[in-house]
Parts: C-alpha cells; structure tokens; sequence
C-alpha cells in the first residue's frame, strides 16, 4: 500500500513528517533501503500507540466535533514529547496544555458562506491551516497590535 493512502487510513501519521524523516536519512546514507528507513520512523517516532481521549471522547472524534485540526495536536504534542522541559509530565497532561493552547490561539471564529471555515474546508478540499494563516496575517497587518476577538 502507497505511503501516502496508508496515512489517510490512519490520521495520527504525517504523511509529510514522513517524508521529510525519508528525505533527511536518503540525504545522509543515499544507499539506504526505503523500507528500512519508513520502518524506523515507525519504531522510533511511534514506539508505542497511545490512544488519547478528551472527556471520553477518543481525541480524533473531539477534534471533529469542535473544528479542531487533529494533526496540529498530534504534531505539538510529539514536539512536547521531544522536550526536555515537558519530560515530568504524563501525555494526558502534555494533551491538556495542547489543547489550552490551541484554544487560545484560536481566539477568532471564523465563517465563511454562513457555516464554519473549518467546516468548508475539509468538504472542499482546502488546507484549512493554510486559509487560517493567510486570513490572521492580514488581520494582524490591519489591525496592528493583535486580534482580539474577532468573528467573521
């Protein structure tokens, strides 16, 4: 099965993190075996799968339902663990912070077409983090001195 349908089958891998870890090992040892290199993302970014939940809702579904980028989580949350500075803490607190986190940076809701960006965008097939981007950037550049809370 293709790299990449294998991401879309299971959401808590990056199909470009993937690639990027692919890129970097070809870089250093070009003799290397694809194979070898994807099975060592796995084993040493994925060592053990931890099912999150949010108020007892698996993490995945939480996203879903309140809009939030779940691949945004997942990668903050593997940079935490990256961290020295988060080593005391458990993943279900690391998760907490995450999500504080999230929900304060999203501090604008924004619509477009009378429903959700959010929500527009995964039936579209647009990048949602990319439109976000774009829009705060320019908020930022009119509104000089940050966002508030704004609704579109």
């Amino acid at each position: 099965m293709p790299l990449i349908d294998y991401c879309r089958i299971h959401p808590e891998y990056n199909y470009i993190s993937i690639r990027i870890y692919i890129m970097r090992k070809l870089a250093k040892n070009p003799e290397a075996d694809i194979q070898e290199v994807i099975d060592s993302y796995f084993l040493i970014e994925h060592q053990t799968h931890t099912y999150h939940f949010v108020d007892g809702i698996p993490l995945y579904d939480y996203c879903e339902k309140n809009g939030i980028v779940y691949n945004s989580i997942m990668s903050s949350l593997s940079r935490m663990r990256k961290s020295s500075k988060y080593n005391a803490l458990s993943e279900q607190e690391r998760l907490k912070i995450v999500l504080e986190n999230y929900q304060n940076y999203v501090g604008c809701y924004l619509y477009y077409k009378g429903i959700p960006l959010f929500t527009y965008c995964k039936k579209n097939n647009h990048s949602y983090n990319t439109i976000y981007n774009y829009i705060f950037a320019l908020i930022k550049e009119n509104h000089e001195g940050g966002y508030g809370h704004c609704f579109c």
